[in-house]
């Protein structure tokens, strides 16, 4: 067989081997935990900023939202 997993295939079989489902399994994995960490990480800066906003008193001008920067 010209497939370097083709020993692990009986003669004429076309299915997935368990390596390949586990390769594609681990890919999407992967991929899903690449992208909630590209999606959480903008929400974690705003609210360690909001957080720095409200321990400080009276807030600074850059803190937006807050009572003083509201007409």
């Amino acid at each position: 067989m010209a497939s370097g997993l083709g020993f692990l295939r009986r003669c004429g079989d076309r299915g997935a081997t368990v390596v390949e489902y586990a390769l594609v399994l681990s890919l999407l994995a992967g991929g899903s935990l690449a992208v909630v960490g590209a999606v959480t990480e903008p929400a974690v800066s705003s609210v360690q900023r909001q957080a720095l906003c409200v321990g400080e008193r009276p807030a600074s001008a850059g803190c937006t939202g807050s009572a003083e920067a509201q007409p």
